[in-house]
């Protein structure tokens, strides 16, 4: 059930999610998998969907491959 909530989560607060998760990325200059897992207490996989979509909305671009990918501003 937590995955269901995550995306509850994110749809209802989708702006307010992704003004946070970017402010994160500036703030920092990337975000990584790990981190990002971390942050939000996903799974890995949900984690990797989650920034793949923002790579299909052209807001990160991923600089690496595997699990040493870091995700940058486009």
């Amino acid at each position: 059930m937590p995955s269901l909530q995550n995306i509850e989560y994110k749809s209802s607060w989708h702006g307010d999610y992704l003004k946070w998760i970017c402010g994160f990325a500036n703030e920092q200059g990337e975000i990584t998998t790990s981190v990002y897992t971390e942050l939000f207490n996903i799974s890995e996989r949900t984690a990797r969907n989650d920034l793949s979509e923002l790579i299909d909305k052209q807001i990160f671009k991923k600089d690496g491959e595997t699990n040493l990918a870091k995700y940058i501003f486009a």
